[in-house]
């Protein structure tokens, strides 16, 4: 395979073969890296970015979402497509993800949400480690709410989790929220992200 991709895309047989070395290391098997490999390389020439760090990226949110290796198109793909479309780079979406996934994984929230969660951040500044801090200080403190939070959210009448304790997601929370916050002034608004979300969240 090393060879066949070496003679069909922009990568060397070896570059090719380095990249499986590191799928490798990542504890990929056989199958698994000859899965990945192909898609890995296509990372690395959207991010243009070395076949390391795209190997490291691919295997680091594969793994983070609890995803098998033949999902690694679908990963690249939406690395590809969020990078593209918003003020991110995959450099910085693989610093992002290597942070949120494990939590996002957790809560049952889909790789395609959280990416475009990180792209919106990524357009307003807030890029790489930055906005996974931000991202995770906000879904922890959903999922132990304070007694100010439980206030907050009682008055605004909003939940975040349904009957069976399942997270509604990323877009389903905008959407309640925006439906709770018809009425209120700027300065209410901002009050009521500060206490459920942080300081942070705004």
């Amino acid at each position: 395979q090393a060879r066949e991709l070496g003679g069909s895309t922009v990568f060397t047989a070896s570059e090719a073969a380095d990249a499986m070395t590191k799928l490798a290391m990542a504890g990929f098997d056989t199958n698994q890296i000859l899965a990945a490999t192909p898609a890995t390389l296509a990372l690395a020439s959207a991010g243009q970015i070395e076949l390391a760090e795209a190997a490291d990226i691919a295997s680091n949110v594969l793994s983070g979402f609890g995803l098998q290796a033949e999902e690694t198109d679908r990963v690249v793909d939406v690395l590809a497509a969020t990078a593209t479309s918003t003020n991110t780079t995959v450099s910085s979406l693989g610093e992002s993800f290597k942070e949120i996934a494990p939590t996002a994984n957790n809560l049952n929230i889909p790789i395609e949400e959280v990416a475009a969660a990180i792209g919106l951040l990524g357009n307003s500044g807030i890029k790489g480690t930055d906005a996974t801090t931000t991202l995770n200080s906000a879904l922890n403190r959903l999922s132990k709410p304070t007694a100010e939070m439980k206030a907050k959210m009682s008055e605004l009448n909003v939940e975040f989790f349904n009957s069976n304790g399942e997270f509604i997601g990323l877009t389903n929370t905008v959407d309640v929220l925006n439906k709770s916050f018809v009425g209120l002034t700027d300065e209410q608004k901002a009050n009521a992200i500060s206490t459920i979300f942080g300081a942070r969240a705004n």
